[in-house]
């Protein structure tokens, strides 16, 4: 075998073996997904509407995001999550649920996208944290939260933009330190760009602005 056929055969090994660790990581990544989905179907069985609307998509974005039909998912960022805390998934589809029923994606394009971004963050993870003590978020951000809730009383998103934009100046250092704490979830860019990039084959992939749960028809 001559340096060229050599060569081509070690490319096309190393192409397989990327194949295979690739497909490995979508079905790791949507197994930990579907089990993070039925843990809420029990615990929250009150919005399995909005639970069970949702399909996975993998896309090839920072983290995890949605526009209200399909749930679009980094493979790498999802199993890092589980290896962080296996109750993080949960949590993490939860949070983004919560986006939809309080349509946090519907926004002016004139709105400050920094404050808004972190606004809606700390909005939904203040419900998270009154639904339970269980739910993973951290004692740091849980004290945050209820010092805020003695100034703010209701922490809705669009309290909290009117808080950090009525900050003096020499207080705004304190929005980027709330956003490196509050913003390590999910990927807000859709919300403005109107657009996903998925890689999940032959599957869905526009922004269609229907984030919001269907009602129980029971």
């Amino acid at each position: 075998m001559g340096l060229k056929e050599d060569f081509e055969q070690t490319q096309q090994e190393a192409m397989d073996r990327a194949e295979r660790y690739s497909e490995q990581l979508l079905s790791v990544s949507e197994k930990i997904l579907t089990v993070a989905r039925n843990s809420l179907f029990v615990n929250y069985r009150y919005l399995e509407n909005a639970i069970g609307r949702f399909e996975f998509v993998p896309y090839s974005g920072p983290s995890i995001t949605t526009d209200g039909e399909f749930i679009y998912y980094n493979p790498k960022w999802v199993i890092s999550r589980y290896k962080e805390s296996n109750r993080l998934p949960a949590h993490d589809l939860l949070h983004l649920i919560l986006h939809c029923i309080y349509r946090h994606a519907f926004v002016m394009p004139t709105i400050n996208r920094d404050m808004w971004n972190l606004a809606a963050d700390m909005a939904v993870e203040s419900v998270l944290a009154d639904l339970s003590k269980e739910q993973p978020i951290s004692i740091k951000k849980r004290n945050i939260l209820d010092e805020l809730k003695k100034d703010i009383k209701l922490l809705s998103a669009e309290r909290l933009l009117q808080y950090f934009e009525d900050l003096p100046e020499s207080e705004k250092y304190h929005i980027e330190e709330l956003a490196e704490l509050f913003g390590d979830q999910d990927d807000h860019s859709g919300w403005y760009e109107n657009k996903f990039k998925a890689v999940g084959k032959n599957q869905k992939s526009s922004l269609k602005g229907k984030c919001q749960p269907q009602p129980n028809k029971d």
